[in-house]
């Protein structure tokens, strides 16, 4: 024992040589094989597995949203030119009618014949295809706007169909006479009520599809 070191210190020195001793023994030593989930194949395989199903699932809910948002834009569109086909009718046949009155009640009067004879053929070919059309235009309420609003669209037909037999019998009541100015004047406001109410409704039902909560 070297005479540096107090008995207690030399005793502590060999304690540590020791266990560095049995430390570099224990290295020497094969190691045990790793466990099955210790290995780092399996470790790298889950994670790829892991990996690709999360890739897998988020691409699914990323093509689902786009498929929605696809769909909502096509439906949106549908019934925006349901709605406008609508309106165009509507309104069409509004000026129509407004203009069978204007000649029954001797407004025109003042332009020349044929003019008035032109009016009251156009008056007449837009009455025939409001026939053909409205049919049409119930159809493409219904399916892109749903029953509701179909609903709401068919009292507007309803009131049309009662304002425009009102001038047609006015029409012919006053061929050689004036009508008077207020005549037709509930059926026409009837009419224009049911028209704004479905303008409302069709325009809500359309705001809902492209700006869903």
């Amino acid at each position: 024992m070297p005479d540096a070191f107090l008995p207690s210190q030399w005793a502590q020195i060999q304690d540590y040589e020791s266990q560095i001793a049995r430390i570099l023994e224990m290295r020497k030593q094969p190691q045990p094989p790793k466990r099955w989930y210790e290995s780092s194949t399996w470790v790298g395989s889950v994670t790829a597995i892991i990996t690709l199903v999360l890739t897998s699932v988020t691409s699914y809910v990323n093509q689902g949203r786009e498929l929605r948002l696809s769909h909502r834009t096509t439906h949106a569109a549908a019934m925006r030119d349901a709605a406008i086909e609508a309106h165009t009718l509507l309104g069409t046949m509004l000026k129509a009618n407004e203009e069978r009155l204007l000649l029954a009640q001797g407004k025109m009067d003042p332009l020349p014949r044929p003019e008035r004879d032109s009016i009251s053929r156009n008056t007449n070919a837009i009455q025939q295809r409001w026939r053909n059309e409205r049919e049409r235009a119930a159809i493409l309420v219904y399916l892109y706007a749903g029953p509701q609003v179909a609903a709401e669209w068919d009292t507007v037909r309803l009131r049309l169909d009662d304002y425009t037999q009102c001038g047609e019998t006015v029409y012919r009541t006053y061929a050689r006479t004036f009508a008077p100015d207020t005549v037709c004047a509930g059926p026409k406001a009837r009419t224009i009520a049911a028209g704004d109410a479905f303008k409302k409704m069709i325009r809500e039902r359309l705001l809902a599809v492209e700006e869903p909560e």
